[in-house]
């Protein structure tokens, strides 16, 4: 089985980029496909440009659904930032999506703390 990737390169020049640069993970089970999350936080590692447009925007999308689940948005920073913010959703499943417009916008890491809620047999 063939599998392929595609990477693009943002416009990276000194003058101003209009393009937005979006990453959407794979759904997350965390090793437990059958059984509800409670997912209490995120914390991301990441720099964009300091102007205020380019802020990081993390949609979350529960159990492969097309509907946003949540919006969060952190602040621009021309430095590699670790912020972290409350999901307060439950669900089986997560995933996640990435905005920025920023130049220079780099993802380093990402860290979601949950619990599971109810049996496990």
């Amino acid at each position: 089985m063939a599998t392929s990737t595609i990477i693009k390169k943002m416009n990276d020049s000194s003058v101003d980029n209009t393009q937005t640069a979006t990453i959407k993970t794979k759904q997350y089970d965390f090793g437990l496909p059958g059984t509800n999350k409670r997912f209490t936080r995120i914390y991301v590692t990441y720099k964009t440009d300091d102007e205020a447009s380019d802020s990081l925007l993390i949609r979350a999308y529960l159990n492969g659904s097309a509907s946003v689940s949540k919006t969060l948005t952190f602040s621009a920073s021309a430095s590699m930032t670790n912020a972290g913010e409350f999901l307060n959703l439950v669900g089986k499943t997560l995933e996640l999506q990435y905005e920025s417009a920023g130049q220079d916008f780099v993802l380093d890491d990402t860290i979601v703390e949950y619990t599971t809620i109810g049996h496990q047999p």
